[in-house]
C-alpha cells in the first residue's frame, strides 16, 4: 500500500488536539480503521446509484490528512477522495464527503457519506447527492467463494429479506441451496415456492447475479444482484420493470 506512516490509532490521538472528539485512546472506530488502513488493497467501495445500479470501486490508498482520514478510490474512471472528517469513536461511526464531476467536467457536486464501521474494517452506510440517497459500503474483496460455501452448507440458518411494494420487508425461509451445472439455485418460499438461479459470478468483487420467476397474478422475471460477505450473508437489490428495492441474505433468527 501505502503511504501510511503510522497507524490510525495514532492519527486519532492527533485528531483530539484539533476537535472535540471524546474517546478512549483505543476504541471500536480506530481499531476498524487500523484494519482498513493496513490492508486497503483488500477492500472495495460499493455504492448504489440510479445511474448504474451498483458501482464497484477499488480502494487504492488510505492516508492521513490534517484533521481527517482520506480514502482514495477510482469512481467512474477518475481518481476520487472520500474525506472522513467527523468521528464517533465509541459507536464506530464516521462521516465525510467526496466530489462528483458532472457534464464533462463543467459542473460538480459534493456527495455526503455516513458510515457505521465493523471491527474488520468493513462498513455499512449511505451516500447522498443532490437529494438522492443510496447504499454505500466498504467491503472486502474475494468473499464470493467462502460466502457461497457457507450458504450452501448451512442454508437453514439463513433467510432472504426482500422489500416488496405491498408488504415492506419480508423475511423468507430458504428451502434449499444446491448446484445445477454451473449455476447455483436458491429455493425459497415467496408467493409459493420460488427458485433464484444465480448464473453470473464476479469473484473479484464478491458479486453474483441471477433471476427468479415470480408468479403473482402475472408472471414476471425479477433480476437480482448480490454482494457476498465471507459469513454467507449478502447485500443486494432486485429489479423488475425498472422498479428496484432491497434483496438481502441474512442470518435467520
Amino acid at each position: 500500500m501505502k503511504k501510511i506512516t503510522y497507524c490510525v490509532s495514532a492519527i486519532f490521538l492527533m485528531l483530539l488536539s484539533f476537535s472535540n472528539i471524546s474517546r478512549a485512546a483505543e476504541g471500536p472506530l480506530s481499531s476498524a480503521l487500523d484494519n482498513l488502513a493496513e490492508n486497503s488493497s483488500q477492500y472495495q467501495i460499493v455504492l448504489y446509484s440510479l445511474r448504474k445500479w451498483y458501482e464497484y470501486c477499488d480502494i487504492e490508498e488510505v492516508y492521513q490528512g490534517k484533521t481527517d482520514i482520506v480514502l482514495k478510490f477510482k469512481f467512474r474512471g477518475k481518481d476520487t477522495r472520500l474525506t472522513l472528517s467527523e468521528f464517533d469513536e465509541q459507536n464506530a461511526n464516521a462521516a465525510g464527503s467526496f466530489p462528483i464531476s458532472r457534464m464533462w467536467g463543467f459542473s460538480s457536486s459534493i456527495a455526503e457519506v455516513q458510515l457505521k464501521f465493523n471491527a474488520d474494517g468493513t462498513a455499512n452506510g449511505t451516500w447522498k447527492d443532490l437529494g438522492t440517497a443510496g447504499d454505500f459500503y466498504i467491503l472486502k474483496k474475494g468473499n464470493l467463494d467462502p460466502g457461497l460455501d457457507k450458504l450452501v452448507n448451512n442454508y437453514s440458518q439463513y433467510k432472504i429479506a426482500l422489500v416488496s411494494l405491498n408488504k415492506g420487508q419480508e423475511d423468507l425461509d430458504i428451502l434449499g441451496v444446491y448446484k445445477e451445472d454451473k449455476d447455483i439455485i436458491i429455493k425459497f418460499q415467496y408467493r409459493g415456492e420460488t427458485r433464484l438461479i444465480l448464473n453470473e459470478f464476479d469473484d473479484e468483487h464478491s458479486v453474483v447475479r441471477g433471476e427468479y420467476i415470480l408468479k403473482y397474478g402475472i408472471t414476471t422475471t425479477v433480476e437480482v444482484e448480490l454482494i457476498f460477505n465471507a459469513d454467507g450473508t449478502a447485500n443486494g437489490k432486485w429489479i423488475d420493470k425498472g422498479i428496484r428495492n432491497d434483496f438481502k441474505i441474512i442470518k435467520g433468527k
